[in-house]
């Protein structure tokens, strides 16, 4: 997943580095800008994922906090503070603002990507959390209920028209087993197939998923284990 990146920063070369250290890990930097005016005609212009923002900003009226606090007014755009100050009462007013990531300077490269790393994830989470129909079964699964479709964190799993029905069946359980009775019932109806139909369904389902997200119960069935 690529993000676009504002940075606001007066000291150039500082800037430079940053810009440098984002674009290398594959991700792109929209705009670099050292004043709250101008961050706010950035965004304007276009909305980026998230901001990396000096808290001195020299000589301007409104320092790192004040700008974001201004952007904040109309877009809520995640923030990383770079800032030479940990003092108490500069600490406290970044905290009012909820940043991903304080990096006190002089910072460390390695702390700018696994800033990056956890705002993708962040990203990924809020993208399936924002739609009602997708249920998190865990390890990084979701399925689409609605439109029955099958994803891995954003890759979508191509599953059969029998395997949605037992994923189906398995989440309705919620939690409970799942009779190979039951199973053989609502897959293949008034069909005879015998129960070994059952276990190489499971299998098939099995293999699109994290193995442990499906429990076999001895003598019973099957029942799905979720990490919600």
């Amino acid at each position: 997943m690529k993000i676009k990146v504002l940075i606001v920063e007066d000291e150039i070369l500082i800037a430079m580095d940053i810009k440098n250290t984002i674009e290398k890990l594959g991700h792109e930097v929209i705009d670099t800008v050292t004043n709250c005016d101008d961050a706010l005609k950035s965004i304007q212009r276009e909305l980026p994922d998230l901001l990396f923002v000096d808290i001195n900003l020299g000589k301007n009226k409104k320092d790192g906090i004040d700008t974001v606090l201004e952007i904040r007014k109309n877009n809520n755009i995640p923030v990383v503070y770079i800032s030479a100050f940990n003092d108490k009462d500069t600490i406290e007013r970044a905290a009012e603002t909820y940043p991903l990531n304080y990096l006190a300077k002089p910072y460390k490269r390695d702390n700018i990507k696994a800033t990056l790393i956890i705002l993708i994830y962040k990203l990924k989470q809020k993208k399936f959390k924002n739609k009602n129909n997708f249920l998190h079964l865990g390890y990084d699964y979701y399925y689409d209920q609605q439109n029955e479709r099958l994803y891995y964190k954003e890759e979508l799993i191509q599953i059969g028209s029998q395997e949605k029905i037992l994923l189906s069946l398995l989440i309705e359980a919620k939690g409970n087993i799942v009779s190979k009775d039951t199973i053989l019932y609502n897959v293949w109806k008034e069909n005879y197939v015998s129960q070994s139909s059952v276990r190489t369904l499971v299998y098939r389902l099995r293999n699109k998923l994290n193995h442990q997200l499906i429990e076999t119960i001895p003598y019973h069935g099957f029942r799905l284990i979720t990490t919600n």
